[in-house]
């Protein structure tokens, strides 16, 4: 590797530029709003109860087997 030897880098630096410079840029990463908006699912429940997400009530029963057994 011409570069390691010119520059004198380690070939482990000069192919991390070299995926650096080709890959993408990193954006930030999406929050999770965002992406709920993006996609469409923000305000998608109609009728809902207006407390739906601090009432415990609606999550009583929630995650447990219906079997009964």
């Amino acid at each position: 590797m011409r570069e390691v030897v010119k520059d004198g880098r380690s070939p482990s630096d000069v192919v991390r530029d070299a995926l650096e410079a080709y890959l993408p840029v990193k954006t930030s990463p999406e929050s999770a709003y965002d992406a709920a908006v993006r996609l469409g699912i923000i305000g998608c429940i109609s009728n809902a109860p207006r407390d739906l997400s601090t009432n415990k009530k609606y999550m009583e029963g929630f995650g447990k087997s219906n079997s009964g057994k």
